[in-house]
């Protein structure tokens, strides 16, 4: 797809990740539940839809000799509960030629999923994105689906794990289970060697697929980090953008008690939560409304298109209104259209046939009416 004047199109976004993948039977593909919820997503107003490819795994190894059949291991950062045998190439072709016949668009963002192989551990340097992305646009290109992307994310919330889990080592010299660099400040040796991320991979990228528009994905955390790195090669960022991320809800919602509570806890936090909400909503919405603007006049004077494909609230499960979904939903999608944002989701709770919200069609469908049609409208 061409991009004309470099200009991000309007974009209605609704999240898939690796479930289009890792949520059928391997060889068992089910055509009709496919079908069924694409034509689900067209009937709720989406064109797009954001996915995992796993670009780790359509490339070939260095060893040049490819087999399509993998055994994912489970993540929990990805959101993998267990492991499962897949055939990417193969279903990705299946899925990539239903989209194309329903004129949809899918915004690429990979985790670099972990199998039995360990393929994930050796993208590591620049060279190393870049060959796994260019083979898997490739790969789309020569089947004749290169019209259905619309976008790269070359590093879903990179240097985060898990996409970034071969790089990070080298660039913090850490483990990538050791969350530290990702909480403080860097050093400048860490900035340097950083950077060569987001200026290699898209320059790369971009001078073999001209028509594609590259750049990242990054949570609050990583926002402050980024301000110390050279974005001038990129074309949007992309902000998932969580009121999790905020300490004071954190600490008011029980969320921090909860992660040391497990399962049994989750009812009575859906209720602390709920509580925590509606007790301080106006301060709640300030704060977010102060890290949206941020992130819109950061990408404003770095010249990149924003873009908000995920993000907006955690809920446990249980006890919890999905109402507080859809206000915040409501709060963002206003502010982020009205303040240029061209590419934007209602949130995680409207992700494809899995959210609490997916059954309200109609309040799914005013909220893609605002985003494809702009501000004002």
């Amino acid at each position: 797809m061409i991009i004309d004047e470099g200009k991000m199109p309007r974009l209605a976004v609704t999240g898939w990740g690796h479930a289009w993948l890792t949520g059928r039977s391997g060889d068992r593909h089910d055509q009709t539940n496919l079908a069924r919820a694409l034509d689900e997503v067209i009937a709720r107003g989406f064109n797009t839809i954001a996915l995992d490819p796993c670009p780790h795994l359509i490339a070939s190894p260095m060893t040049g000799i490819h087999l399509d059949r993998f055994e994912l291991l489970p993540e929990a950062r990805a959101g993998l509960a267990r492991s499962v045998l897949v055939r990417p190439r193969r279903a990705l072709l299946e899925v990539l030629a239903a989209v194309h016949e329903r004129g949809l668009g899918v915004w690429l963002s990979s985790a670099f999923l972990p199998d039995s192989q360990a393929r994930r551990s050796f993208i590591r340097r620049p060279r190393d994105f870049v060959r796994v992305w260019s083979e898997t646009l490739e790969f789309i290109q020569r089947e004749g689906l290169g019209e259905t992307v619309r976008a790269v994310d070359f590093g879903r919330e990179f240097p985060a794990p898990p996409a970034g889990w071969g790089a990070y080592r080298r660039i913090f010299h850490r483990h990538p289970r050791n969350p530290l660099p990702l909480t403080t400040a860097w050093s400048p040796s860490m900035v340097r060697r950083a950077e060569p991320y987001l200026l290699e991979i898209p320059r790369a990228l971009r001078a073999s697929f001209p028509d594609y528009l590259y750049g990242l994905s990054a949570t609050t955390p990583l926002m402050a980090h980024l301000r110390q790195l050279d974005t001038s090669e990129m074309d949007f960022l992309d902000y998932h953008c969580w009121l999790n991320d905020d300490r004071q809800f954190q600490l008011a919602s029980g969320e921090l008690a909860g992660r040391l509570g497990g399962p049994l806890f989750a009812p009575l936090q859906g209720r602390v939560t709920g509580l925590a909400w509606r007790a301080r909503r106006s301060h709640w919405y300030q704060r977010l409304d102060e890290r949206l603007e941020e992130f819109l006049e950061f990408c404003r004077v770095r010249r990149l298109e924003p873009a908000l494909t995920d993000g907006f609230v955690h809920l446990p499960r249980g006890g919890v209104d999905p109402g507080l979904a859809r206000e915040l939903s409501d709060r963002v999608v206003t502010r982020a259209v009205a303040g240029g944002a061209r590419v934007v989701t209602p949130g995680r709770q409207t992700r494809v046939g899995e959210g609490r919200l997916w059954n309200d069609q109609n309040w799914i469908l005013r909220q893609t009416r605002r985003i494809l049609t702009g501000p004002g409208r």
